[in-house]
């Protein structure tokens, strides 16, 4: 069980140690700037410092709440940035792209929908998590929608990436002994909804249309 324990938070630790240099050297500067810069559209280790610094301060060389702090300024005001590129800079270039005003209307108009979605799921997926600001500012989504999502997305995506790494470190014992206890049990429940859904969908398969 200890090894087992040892083996998860040297995983953990090992895909964040090449960075871990860099923010003892520049502290919360460090952290603030690189997600900051990933907000404004420019690739860079947004997760990767953020997990690092959470681990950091699972030792003592930074403080949880802090790290929280800083990595929530930095998404919000990051998107912000990249939200203003768009807006300003990047419609010219949406209209060569899709000519025909009828059609940015459309877009902006489900943008403006579904752009919650788009800004808080956006922050787990490589590619709009650089971009969704970017993308909110060239489709001019209002202005007070896009501050609402992004305050949204800004917060449920450096809070359980703050925590979750500081938990495992902190408890990781306790979860490892559950894991083992009730893992026949996981097992089960899953054989058991992965069945239930095969056999609604042979029934409705089977079910003659009227």
């Amino acid at each position: 069980m200890l090894e087992s324990t040892h083996t998860l938070i040297a995983v953990l630790q090992q895909s964040v140690a090449h960075i871990e240099p860099f923010i003892r050297h520049y502290g919360y500067l460090a952290l603030f700037a690189v997600i900051f810069v990933e907000g404004c559209g420019i690739p860079a280790p947004g997760q990767t410092i953020l997990i690092a610094s959470a681990i950091m301060a699972f030792h003592g060389d930074l403080r949880i709440e802090w790290v929280i702090i800083v990595s929530m300024s930095a998404t919000f005001l990051g998107n912000c940035a990249g939200y203003s590129i768009g807006r300003s800079a990047g419609r010219n270039w949406l209209k060569r792209l899709l000519p025909g005003e009828e059609k940015l209307v459309r877009i902006e108009k489900r943008l403006n929908r579904w752009g919650v979605l788009l800004l808080v799921a956006g922050r787990y997926i490589e590619g709009l998590k650089q971009t969704s600001g970017l993308i909110s500012g060239v489709l001019r989504m209002a202005p007070g929608r896009f501050l609402l999502a992004n305050a949204m997305a800004s917060l449920c995506w450096a809070v359980p990436l703050a925590l979750i790494p500081y938990w495992i470190n902190q408890h990781s014992h306790q979860f490892l002994q559950l894991s083992k206890k009730y893992r026949l049990l996981a097992y089960l429940v899953m054989a058991g909804i992965i069945f239930l859904a095969i056999g609604i969908g042979v029934f409705r398969f089977r079910k003659p249309r009227s």
